[in-house]
């Protein structure tokens, strides 16, 4: 069964949907340097996926995030990329992050 749809500014969308600017939902911010002891794949002690703007580009024993949080490549040919971190992770200044938990009725 295919829901009903609509025409919106932004092209055709199901009716149950609404249009809203990124920016109503959530703030942004760019992430931080790579850190130091980034290695290409899991250790006993790099155990924290590191986000880049196109997804996990490896893993540290450090993270900047703590819950999962919407992360958006800013840069080059990944720009726009959208990933979410798992619990605990790091999120390079190739990316956008949300600064602040998405409001309860917003479902990703």
């Amino acid at each position: 069964m295919i829901d009903p749809r609509k025409q919106t500014a932004i092209g055709e969308i199901p009716e149950t949907w609404q249009v809203v600017r990124l920016a109503d939902l959530l703030s942004l911010s760019s992430g931080k340097a790579r850190p130091e002891d980034l290695t290409m794949t899991p250790t006993e002690d790099c155990i924290f996926p590191v986000y880049g703007g196109n997804g996990v580009m490896g893993y540290s024993s450090r993270y900047s995030v703590e819950t999962p949080t919407l992360v958006i490549g800013r840069v080059g040919a990944y720009s726009g990329c959208v990933h979410i971190t798992s619990a605990k992770g790091w999120v390079t200044d190739n990316a956008l992050f949300q600064r602040d938990p998405l409001p309860r009725d917003v479902n990703l």
